[in-house]
């Protein structure tokens, strides 16, 4: 029994490290591969600064563990 009901299952995962925190939304599609919508990276400093954000579309999600 599909758990999605031919739905799009949508994913936020998030990382909080020593330097810096890690944000990944990830679309998981009915019967297709996973597909990386958006990651962020904030590295923690003296002075703030705004969040570097990459958009990708470019194909199924791959791990870098």
């Amino acid at each position: 029994m599909d758990p999605t009901n031919g739905r799009t299952l949508l994913t936020a995962g998030v990382d909080v490290g020593s330097s810096a925190i890690k944000v990944a939304l990830m679309r998981h599609p009915d019967g297709a591969p996973a597909e990386v919508l958006a990651l962020a990276s904030e590295r923690s400093t003296t002075s703030p600064r705004p969040a570097t954000a990459t958009r990708c579309r470019s194909g199924p999600a791959t791990s870098t563990a």
